[in-house]
């Protein structure tokens, strides 16, 4: 095994400064929260609409 196969994978949500600091590096993935929000909502009052009509 080399050393590189011993170091760990490490993966998150909400990117933050100092990830490509850590050693080993973090791989992370930023979302928009408000935007899911706003998405969801849109999507519920498009279902409520739905179901109120048939």
């Amino acid at each position: 095994m080399s050393t590189l196969d011993a170091r760990p994978a490490v993966a998150g949500f909400d990117d933050f400064e100092l990830a490509d600091l850590l050693d080993p590096r973090m791989t992370v993935l930023a979302h928009d929260i408000a935007a899911i929000g706003v998405s969801r909502q849109l999507r519920l009052a498009s279902t409520c609409r739905t179901l109120a009509v048939t």
